[in-house]
């Protein structure tokens, strides 16, 4: 009864559980008035990182789709939806958005399970970038080691180098972010 309007980002790493209890909140707020109460949810199935802890991408297409359970229930087909595809990101550089494309299309062609392949194909993830193709840059290094200790050294000074190479390159520490597994 105290919230009327419901705000859910980064939806794509949502359980099936969080969601069937979020439902129930949702669909009172969106029946009580439909042109006064809202509900966003937002999401990228490509930034889903938490499918070891219940996350489903797939929900979150399946809602995108109008094809998951929760929108035949309780008389939700009657609100007034709106999905938005964002085909254009305008946050990051070309190189990237480029690298993004071709990893995502080349995943959904080696994938096994067919709800990941729906998930990340080209169709569904495909983006245009708005900021220039020359800016940006993705560097993936694959790190061979003996043992634990080895690669943590091993990835450690493959990691320092990469800073000072970039330094050199007159790159400041603020346009450098660097993901490690």
């Amino acid at each position: 009864e105290k919230y009327w309007h419901f705000y859910i980002d980064e939806f794509q790493d949502t359980s099936e559980v969080q969601f069937i209890n979020l439902h129930p909140l949702i669909e009172h707020t969106l029946t009580k008035d439909e042109f006064k109460n809202s509900a966003l949810i937002v999401g990228d199935a490509k930034q889903s990182i938490y499918r070891w802890r219940g996350g489903k991408a797939e929900q979150f297409m399946a809602l995108v789709d109008n094809a998951h359970p929760i929108n035949k229930a309780g008389g939700v087909e009657q609100y007034k939806r709106k999905t938005l595809r964002l085909k254009k990101n305008h946050r990051t550089y070309g190189a990237i958005v480029n690298f993004n494309n071709n990893l995502f299309t080349s995943l959904s062609n080696e994938l096994l399970l067919e709800g990941h392949k729906s998930v990340y194909s080209k169709d569904r993830v495909y983006q245009i970038a708005t900021k220039e193709d020359d800016k940006g840059e993705v560097i993936v290094d694959v790190i061979n080691a003996s043992d634990a200790n080895n690669f943590k050294e091993l990835a450690c000074e493959k990691t320092l180098k990469r800073i000072k190479e970039l330094l050199k390159r007159e790159f400041d520490y603020s346009d450098i972010a660097i993901l490690v597994r």
